[in-house]
Parts: C-alpha cells; structure tokens; sequence
C-alpha cells in the first residue's frame, strides 16, 4: 500500500508538471485523487486505481509526446515566420531605396520634361518668327524679281531705242558724208 501510494506521489508530481501546460489534466489528478482515498478501503479497489495510475501515466506520456511534438512543430513554424519576416523586412529595405530612386528619377525626369516642355515653346515662337521672316524674305524676292524683271525690260527697250538711234546715226551720218 504504501509503496503504491509512493508510486502515486511520483507519479502525482510528474502529473502536477504536466498540469501547468494543460489545465484540463488538473481536474483529472484530483479525479485521482479523490479515487485514491476510496482505494484505501480494499485491495481490489488499490489493483483498480493502480490500473488506473498506470493508464493514465500512459495517457500523460501520450499528450507530453503530443505536447512536444507540437511545441516542436511550433518552434519550427516560428523560425521559419522569423525567417519569413527577416526577408520581408529586407525586401522592404530594398522596395524602399527602389522607391526613393524612383522618386528622384521621377523628379529629375519632371524637370528635364519641364526644360523640353520650355525648349520646344522657344523652338514654336523661334520656327513662328522664322516662318515670318520667310514670308517678309519670300516677298521681298518677289518684289526684287519682279523689279528686276522690269529694269531687264527697260534696258532692253533702252538697248533697242539706242540700237535704233545708234543706227538712225550711222545712216544720219552716211547720207551726211554722201552729201
């Protein structure tokens, strides 16, 4: 008997142990307990709980291997969402300076659009008062030729009055010396 109830007290400790990480098997040992002391009033009573002591050890070992299975499990998926935020936090470095250069790619590309926006206004007023002066040059080339077209056309009336008074001259001069 006492040797049993030594083997409960162990096994109440180890039980007690476990207690904390389930709260669940607490109830369950004062369940034992409670069996224990009614054990005591005979044999067949003790060989029952003894039976019982051993099933439940084996029930214990059970949910500890569970526990630790699980406790393994978690510790392999928390080192892996460490691993996962490790790599999110790097990403997040990199899509940062990404964005910084972005935004200083953006700003010098607004700026550079701004002087080409600038460039071509100079370039539409510059080619505007070219295509005028143009115009200006272009009528003042039709002007020009149709003056000298005019002056050709005077001097070649000229050439030919003077040909004809050159040689209204030479005949003038002719008879004179036929005189």
């Amino acid at each position: 008997k006492e040797l049993a109830y030594q083997k409960y007290t162990k096994l109440k400790k180890q039980n007690e142990s476990l207690a904390k990480d389930k709260a669940t098997l607490e109830a369950k040992c004062a369940e034992l307990l409670a069996e224990k002391q009614s054990a005591t009033k005979s044999l067949c009573d003790l060989k029952r709980k003894h039976e019982l002591d051993i099933s439940a050890k084996r029930v214990l070992t059970q949910e500890k291997a569970k526990l630790q299975g699980s406790v393994e499990t978690l510790k392999r998926e928390l080192d892996q969402k460490m691993e996962e935020n490790q790599e999110l936090v790097t990403l997040k470095c990199e899509l940062s300076t990404i964005l910084k250069e972005t935004q200083s790619a953006k700003t010098v590309l607004e700026n550079e659009y701004s002087a080409l926006l600038h460039a071509k206004q100079l370039l539409a007023a510059s080619f505007k008062s070219s295509s005028s002066e143009k115009e200006l040059l272009s009528q003042e080339k039709t002007r020009l030729q149709e003056e000298c077209q005019r002056l050709s056309e005077e001097l070649k009336k000229t050439q030919d009055s003077l040909t004809i008074e050159q040689g209204g001259r030479k005949l003038e001069k002719e008879s004179l010396v036929v005189e």
